[in-house]
């Protein structure tokens, strides 16, 4: 079995970013409970407009890869839940010096790989296969 790694500031970070993201967007969340399969749901005028997966980058968007990675797995997830209740989802990003996203359905042009992070003890996938996202796809918020 994995060990869990996120933590309180992992969950702070991300409503802070959504905070960011929906105050720019005309939006409202929903931080969904630790360990959902997805992070948020965003409404727009009450009414559910999208799922959002949130995920960090600790370096400047222009220093980053000419793509960017998420696992292959999370993808998947996300297009379950996507498909099962017709509603799209999004990944936001929080890069040192920005926010930026993308809906899963815009994803053209992207690879597999087995990559991921340093394997870290307890960890089962930090080394996965992975989805490398191309950088052009992200839209500045």
């Amino acid at each position: 079995m994995s060990k869990a790694f996120e933590t309180i500031e992992d969950r702070a970070r991300e409503s802070n970013t959504l905070a960011l993201l929906t105050s720019r967007r005309g939006l409202t969340f929903e931080l969904l409970e630790r360990f959902s399969p997805v992070d948020a749901k965003l409404y727009k005028d009450g009414k559910l407009l999208s799922f959002a997966e949130v995920k960090t980058y600790k370096r400047n968007f222009a220093n980053a890869r000419d793509y960017i990675m998420i696992s292959l797995k999370k993808i998947a997830e996300l297009q379950k839940i996507s498909i099962e209740s017709k509603v799209p989802c999004c990944v936001v990003y929080k890069f040192d010096d920005e926010v930026r996203y993308y809906f899963l359905s815009e994803i053209k042009d992207a690879k597999v790989n087995w990559d991921g992070r340093k394997a870290r003890e307890g960890s089962t996938y930090d080394q996965e296969l992975v989805v490398q996202v191309p950088k052009t796809l992200f839209k500045l918020i």
